[in-house]
């Protein structure tokens, strides 16, 4: 970083040690092979099964003695008998025997982000570890880190190649860092939760079973990633009165998958297979009831419209789908009308042209409902090529010039 921008840690530092233990575990434990989370009064430990019938614990060392000053720990003072005889304890009166111990490890819960992920021209960028540390119980050590690199890497990709312009740099500070400080909120009533003793009642000091669960089942959507709402920005539109044409579709979420069915040979297909991670912005034309005069001359006007937004941002000698990809869903079944009755736009790639309806093998069908989208009108949305919806807006040539504006501001043009 510059002179002028120096990054600093914010956060908090926490008194939770913890020990890891990986290991082929016998027990007599019934939950062994399931996630799951023991809370006694001897501390908590959280049980992580993984490959090869191996088990990672997770084991809360509650009389380890810290260095508060500076954040450490004598680390020679801790052996992997201590984090078994402290499990034995928590899993009691189940029994636990270690025949053999592959890795294990200890570490003091801390929970900081940087103030800055990049420098002040969007030369240089920190990513995972590097801007935020947190607890690992949560699983999104990885998890964040690679969704920091992921979000940085396609924009990055897309300035160099000369497809889109510098300043969508900007949004990977914006984006990522609000995200560490909403993960650090999260991971500090997560920690803090494991660390707590449990009681029975709402008047001891401590947490109930009913409260440990309920937080738990709050934090699912976050843990899963599937919560993650980015602001609006340069490449994430403002929620307007068009939210309500896809309320299924939140602008700012990731796209939830659905099943749909091809057109061309009636197969059933998941939106996201359709949409594979190749730094390509997706338009998703849900045309809606294509066998209506008046929404068919919608669809018409608005597909017109699309083939002026693609020309323009296709290279000369590239595909009309090179930079942006387009997929339309009618509510129709396939059977019920020939892809020649729609504009040719919608179905020169005829693989793109999918329906909402039950599949042969029984999937499928619930897209629109899903969604939240009217099956007569339809809708349009705009995908990030992270996966993240974009923009939602109506099924006409407006629509479209509202989306022509979307992109003005981020891909460079070629005509």
């Amino acid at each position: 970083m510059s002179d002028s921008k120096q990054s600093v840690a914010h956060g908090t530092f926490p008194h939770y040690v913890w020990g890891v233990i990986d290991s082929h575990l016998q027990t007599d434990f019934p939950d062994i092979r399931n996630r799951s989370t023991i809370h006694s009064h001897y501390g908590t430990c959280m049980v992580i099964p993984r490959e090869g019938d191996r088990v990672r614990l997770y084991i809360q060392l509650a009389n380890v003695e810290k260095d508060d000053s500076n954040e450490r720990m004598d680390r020679s003072k801790i052996t992997p008998k201590m984090l078994m005889d402290s499990a034995r304890q928590i899993f009691s009166p189940y029994k636990l025997n270690w025949p053999d111990v592959e890795w294990w490890t200890i570490y003091i819960v801390s929970q900081r982000y940087a103030s800055y992920f990049a420098d002040e021209n969007e030369r240089i960028f920190i990513a995972g570890d590097a801007c935020h540390t947190h607890s690992p119980k949560a699983g999104q050590g990885m998890n964040a880190s690679m969704n920091d690199t992921h979000n940085l890497a396609w924009k990055l990709a897309m300035v160099i190649k000369g497809l889109a312009y510098p300043s969508i740099l900007k949004t990977y500070e914006f984006e990522r860092r609000n995200y560490a400080k909403q993960l650090i909120e999260f991971d500090r009533t997560f920690a803090k939760l494991f660390a707590d003793k449990p009681v029975q009642s709402t008047d001891e000091v401590g947490v109930t079973h009913e409260e440990f669960r309920s937080v738990l089942q709050m934090f699912n959507g976050f843990t899963s990633g599937l919560a993650v709402m980015y602001e609006p920005s340069l490449i994430t539109g403002r929620v307007s009165e068009n939210q309500s044409l896809a309320e299924g579709l939140p602008i700012g979420k990731s796209l939830m998958s659905q099943v749909v069915v091809r057109h061309v040979d009636a197969r059933p297909f998941h939106m996201h297979d359709q949409m594979p991670t190749d730094l390509r912005f997706r338009v998703l034309i849900f045309a809606g009831d294509c066998l209506l005069p008046a929404q068919l001359a919608k669809i018409e006007e608005a597909a017109k419209a699309l083939q002026a937004l693609a020309k323009r941002y296709t290279p000369p000698s590239g595909n009309y789908d090179d930079v942006i990809d387009f997929i339309t869903v009618s509510s129709n079944p396939h059977a019920e009308y020939e892809k020649e009755s729609l504009p040719s736009f919608l179905w020169q790639n005829k693989w793109k042209l999918f329906c909402d309806e039950v599949a042969i093998d029984g999937s499928g069908g619930n897209a629109y409902r899903r969604y939240k989208i009217d099956k007569t009108n339809g809708a349009i949305a705009v995908i990030r090529p992270d996966g993240y919806v974009a923009q939602v807006t109506h099924v006409s040539a407006l629509g479209v010039k509202e989306i022509d504006d979307y992109f003005a501001n981020i891909l460079v043009p070629y005509t």
